[in-house]
């Protein structure tokens, strides 16, 4: 076919362009794209004016998986990624100029596939983590005076205030942030000053 056409409820997630590789099949090497939509993985030989000349595809459930997670594996290899998907008669090579694009594409695959990723609940600001770090430094401080007997007792009254104060400060929440990783771009998140590991390219990054 020389080109695509869309079900009424399939949504493109990606296309990125590359070239296709495959030790079997219609296409040989040549310049291409790769789209990903929310049931297919389809794969192009362009043209001029970025023309589609002719397109195959394949569905995403016919990926092989492994631990819940489709096999789209990217590597890099003389001076380009390439993304291999393993599908469950054969395998397809995609090679792409930057990593952006293959991280991307194999990160879309997966969503196709499980769905977009879940996002986690964040408070509504630091104020309401700083009052319930109040309340509970508060609730902590009425115990010890009830147990100690000094309920009553100023000099006692203003430690503790003393000791609300200290916990106060240093258990200030640190600031939530979301920025993209600096290996493929995938949105990380977590606190300011927190190092982590992206899970699509591995590579690690201190968060600002």
């Amino acid at each position: 076919m020389n080109d695509y056409k869309l079900d009424f409820d399939e949504v493109i997630l990606a296309s990125e362009e590359c070239s296709i590789k495959k030790a079997k099949g219609t296409f040989s090497k040549g310049k291409g794209k790769i789209i990903v939509t929310t049931k297919r993985v389809i794969w192009c030989i362009t043209g001029v004016f970025d023309s589609v000349k002719s397109s195959e595809f394949s569905s995403v459930k016919d990926i092989k998986m492994y631990d819940n997670r489709p096999q789209a594996v990217v590597e890099y290899k003389k001076g380009d990624y390439h993304l291999t998907i393993y599908f469950t008669d054969r395998e397809e090579v995609f090679v792409f100029k930057y990593s952006y694009g293959a991280y991307l594409t194999a990160r879309k695959i997966d969503e196709a596939i499980n769905g977009p990723p879940k996002k986690e609940k964040t408070s509504e600001g630091e104020g309401f983590l700083a009052g319930a770090v109040k309340s509970a430094a508060k609730a902590i401080s009425s115990a010890i005076k009830s147990i100690s007997g000094n309920d009553n007792n100023q000099d006692s009254e203003k430690k503790d205030e003393e000791v609300v104060k200290t916990v106060i400060v240093n258990k200030t929440p640190k600031k939530r942030v979301s920025v993209k990783c600096i290996g493929c771009r995938n949105q990380l998140s977590g606190y300011e000053g927190e190092e982590v590991v992206c899970e699509y390219c591995n590579t690690s990054q201190v968060l600002k």
